[in-house]
């Protein structure tokens, strides 16, 4: 078998947009279920080699210590040895098998539903915590004990529980009647409680989701916790989500439990009603001692099956919450349209805002209104506002990560919306004043983990001066960030690293979002020299608040109230020249 990691993909969320029952997830999904014959195959073979031991015993009771023959009790002995091995064998070569196919199920799922939460729609996903998102992706590894674990395993041993009662019936004819009796009466009694866990899990559900928000909440702000000394409050507020949590897993732990605490009482009353009963047949002359014995021995282990049957169906309510979570991801919204055209390679810059408006997802509260506007390939376009939040979107809706609530968004006259635009590197770069940095080298950040684009990568880092920077720490451009060095490396080398990242890809278009209100005094003569040398290459959006920026722009608007105006031409133009290169020695 190979590794998980090298199974062809397999879209598996599909399979969770509206879930049925497990038996009909399962049926659905038969296609995944390699190495489930084998598990099969195995599982009879076990419970084969496992009615060694009791028919052993028969013999040794009824022929070997009668007749005295000690040549029949060494093959008997040898017999059940082989026995042993080859269960032992088929157990682990089982648990191997099942072991891969979690495994598979676990890696298929995971990374199909990351890779539908990373293409789904920005601002849905926004609408909800991130708690809530870390939650639904814990589903897979839960998920996968119900559809390739133990428990799926459970359902593989179900049927041979009709080999122990017929080997029963064989060996001591009615007396099987008991133990069926026995099992029937327990499914009666776990039954009752199915509801009463249910209603556990529900509660659960609930204490986890509020814990894991909260959690992420104050470590989220944990300066701003700390600044207000407000550490005490938190602890209390977290001793009591975490009070609630305990109290709600101490009953689902109670109601998983009980089928295995109940099933030790109910195997220990099948043995013993098996001997009570077949000792008047062994008096009576019409059972052997040795046909006793194996009754009872098959009667003990006749629950077992069932027993784990139990604890599977009273679990069934757990996998029916696991999978509405996961369905959740499922439904998603993408994106793009399915089936669209990858947006076109070569643009030559122009952008068109036709009658744009977003509202709110949440309140329906208005953030752009009707915005129209034609930026030439090319054109610089100054855009001042203190209103942030309009403006972010503004900006992430011509990148296409917003999708607007109407109006149209056309890219050198093709509307982005109707286009698979999931990857525009190259074509539009969209650069913010609160600059990120992934988990890497200096030089993983500013490739975006692309080693074809090491070359381009030092170019831009050298045209930005960020090459000084780097030599002045010990491992340079090997040097690893992201996390908590985003706090402790000096903001202006956070900027250039980004500005760096951006250059990289040569864009046709950028859009520059507050990146001069923040930066500093070095920094802004760096990212001023840039600007000139991108003016009249490629088609520039500045959004800032300073009027000293704002001037060399080709054209300037104000965006207020979610309303853009137009400004007073600016007469600091230049001429297009389209032939400039943009990593050629500074001036």
């Amino acid at each position: 078998m190979t590794n998980p990691e090298e199974t062809a993909p397999v879209d598996l969320i599909d399979h969770f947009k509206n879930p049925g029952t497990l038996l009909e997830q399962l049926k659905a999904m038969k296609h995944l279920w390699v190495g489930s014959k084998q598990i099969a195959v195995a599982s009879g073979l076990i419970t084969v080699f496992s009615l060694g031991l009791p028919l052993t015993l028969m013999q040794v009771y009824d022929r070997v210590i009668r007749n005295h023959t000690t040549d029949t009790l060494i093959w008997l002995v040898f017999g059940c040895i082989i026995a042993f091995s080859l269960e032992w064998a088929l157990r682990y070569a089982r648990s191997w098998i099942s072991s891969w196919m979690a495994a598979r199920f676990e890696h298929l799922l995971s990374c199909s539903a990351v890779n539908r939460l990373l293409s789904g729609q920005l601002a849905r996903f926004q609408s909800e915590e991130v708690g809530v998102h870390l939650d639904r992706l814990n589903t897979v590894g839960q998920l996968k004990s119900f559809y390739a674990g133990q428990a799926f395993q459970m359902l593989l041993d179900l049927p041979f529980l009709v080999l122990f009662l017929l080997a029963i019936g064989f060996v001591g004819g009615w007396l099987v009647l008991f133990p069926i009796v026995m099992i029937l009466l327990y499914l009666w009694v776990i039954k009752y409680f199915k509801q009463g866990l249910e209603t556990a899990q529900n509660e659960q559900s609930v204490q986890t989701d509020r814990r894991y928000n909260f959690i992420i909440e104050i470590l989220d702000a944990i300066s701003q916790v700390k600044s207000l000394t407000m550490e005490e409050q938190m602890l209390r507020r977290y001793e009591r989500l975490q009070a609630n949590a305990a109290t709600s897993n101490m009953r689902v732990n109670f109601w998983n439990a009980m089928p295995s605490n109940i099933g030790f009482l109910f195997s220990q009353a099948i043995m013993f009603g098996t001997i009570g009963f077949g000792a008047g047949r062994v008096l009576e002359g019409t059972l052997t001692v040795g046909g006793l014995t194996a009754c009872t021995m098959l009667g003990g282990r006749s629950l077992g099956p069932v027993q784990a049957a139990a604890t599977f169906w009273l679990k069934l309510s757990e996998a029916d919450l696991l999978q509405e979570k996961i369905s959740k991801i499922a439904r998603t919204e993408p994106d793009t349209k399915p089936g669209a055209p990858p947006f076109p390679s070569a643009i030559e810059g122009e952008i068109e805002l036709k009658n744009v408006s977003y509202h709110n997802l949440n309140t329906g509260e208005p953030i752009l209104e009707s915005i129209n506007l034609t930026i030439n390939p090319g054109e610089m376009i100054g855009i001042s506002s203190t209103d942030t939040i309009a403006t972010n979107h503004m900006l992430l809706i011509m990148c296409g990560v917003f999708n607007p609530s109407h109006g149209q968004v056309l890219i050198d006259k093709y509307d982005i919306f109707q286009w698979d635009h999931t990857n525009l590197q190259g074509r539009m770069e969209y650069l913010s004043g609160n600059s990120y940095l992934f988990r890497g080298t200096i030089l993983e950040n500013i490739t975006l983990f692309d080693t074809r684009k090491k070359s381009s990568a030092l170019d831009a880092a050298s045209l930005i001066e960020l090459d000084e920077m780097v030599a002045q720490l010990p491992k340079g451009y090997e040097t690893l960030v992201g996390g908590h060095t985003n706090s402790v490396l000096p903001s202006g080398m956070l900027h250039r690293i980004a500005i760096a990242r951006a250059l990289v890809v040569r864009p046709r278009i950028f859009l520059i979002n507050r990146v001069l209100d923040v930066a500093d005094v070095d920094s802004k003569r760096v990212f001023k020299f840039v600007l000139d040398k991108l003016k009249g290459n490629c088609t520039i959006i500045l959004v800032s608040e300073h009027e000293r920026y704002l001037a060399e722009a080709d054209r300037r608007f104000s965006l207020k109230k979610g309303r853009l105006t137009k400004m007073g031409a600016s007469t600091q133009t230049r001429p297009r020249n389209i032939e400039i290169n943009l990593f050629s020695p500074k001036e």
